[in-house]
């Protein structure tokens, strides 16, 4: 198996109790069913606890939210009271695997830190340049069980692959150029205006009263300035290290989505992908030009925090996914 990340992959690790906005709070816990049976033979009052929080919906089994937003084992420094009491092993899936995620298909599989968590946006941004993709094949007894492809998925999938390929590295290429000089060279520049951007955000999905907030700013940002790209650029800096960086991470994160969404008839649109990665970095600079006239200036802790928030409640809602790649 073909495994593929980026260089700063490995070097991630949980701050737990410094992490300045917990992925404890607003997101409802999901029980993968492994982890479900393993919680029928808990013991004692801690056992009775977690089996009488579970609630099932839908066909799905999940832990609700305390009245204040978080997760009911997290405690009050910050930390996990399932983690203290029955270790790693008592974690389901959601959270033991987060803010990685995998994407796979055949015997390939790429993987990538998300955004929404602020210590991984904190190495995303902590280096200049593009970020160096790795790859490695993994050994046979490695290799976790995958459904294998057809000829003609795989003549697909790699036909998918290569154009991915083809665009990071016009992108590399561009190195010291804008986001979007970057994106004409490598051909997939999609005009998106900041009004279009601010219609976008009446119909996202609101995932906590912060966001509400946040979409306003971004809208008052689209209104606010004649000439918002000048803007920009005056007032954010080392926006060029930083937008190029951005547009890898989407090209990375969502081309292979052309694979899993197209067909044969139409096994290299990368239509939806296009649009998503121009919008999302037309809305991310928008939400830096909102921070910058709150604050009056703008600094690398800010674009981190910035991206956070954007990935939180972008990037963790198929609805609004489907809403930015929507032709």
């Amino acid at each position: 198996m073909k495994l593929v990340f980026p260089a700063y992959y490995n070097k991630f690790r949980c701050i737990a109790g410094a992490c300045p906005d917990t992925c404890c709070r607003d997101w409802e816990l999901d029980i993968d069913d492994e982890t479900y049976y393993r919680y029928q033979v808990v013991p004692g009052k801690l056992g009775e606890k977690i089996r009488s929080l579970i609630r099932e919906e839908g066909g799905y089994r999940y832990f609700p939210l305390r009245e204040d937003g978080f997760c009911p084992f997290y405690d009050d420094d910050g930390l996990c009271s399932l983690i203290r009491k029955l270790g790693y092993d008592a974690l389901c899936q959601a959270c033991d695997e987060y803010p990685r995620y995998f994407g796979c298909c055949g015997d390939y599989e790429q993987r990538d830190l998300s955004l929404s968590c602020p210590e991984a946006g904190r190495l995303f941004f902590a280096e200049p340049g593009i970020p160096k993709i790795c790859s490695v094949t993994l050994p046979e007894e490695e290799e976790e069980e995958t459904e294998p492809l057809t000829k003609e998925e795989i003549e697909r999938r790699d036909a998918v692959l290569a154009e991915q390929d083809r665009v990071l590295s016009a992108l590399r290429e561009a190195e010291g150029e804008d986001a979007e000089r970057a994106l004409d060279h490598a051909g997939i520049l999609f005009s998106c205006t900041p009004q279009e951007v601010a219609a976008l955000c009446r119909q996202q999905e609101k995932m906590n009263d912060r966001w509400e907030a946040q979409l306003l700013a971004i809208r008052e940002a689209a209104a606010h300035y004649d000439d918002w790209d000048a803007a920009f650029r005056r007032d954010v800096p080392e926006e060029k290290n930083w937008f190029l960086r951005l547009a890898c991470y989407f090209v990375f994160r969502y081309w292979i989505d052309a694979y899993f969404e197209g067909d044969s008839e139409n096994a290299q649109d990368f239509g939806p992908e296009i649009r998503l990665t121009c919008r999302c970095l037309v809305q991310l600079r928008l939400m830096c030009l909102a921070a910058y006239h709150e604050k009056g200036h703008f600094a690398r802790e800010d674009m981190v925090w910035t991206a956070h928030l954007f990935s939180r409640q972008v990037e963790h809602s198929d609805e609004n996914i489907a809403l930015f790649k929507r032709g």
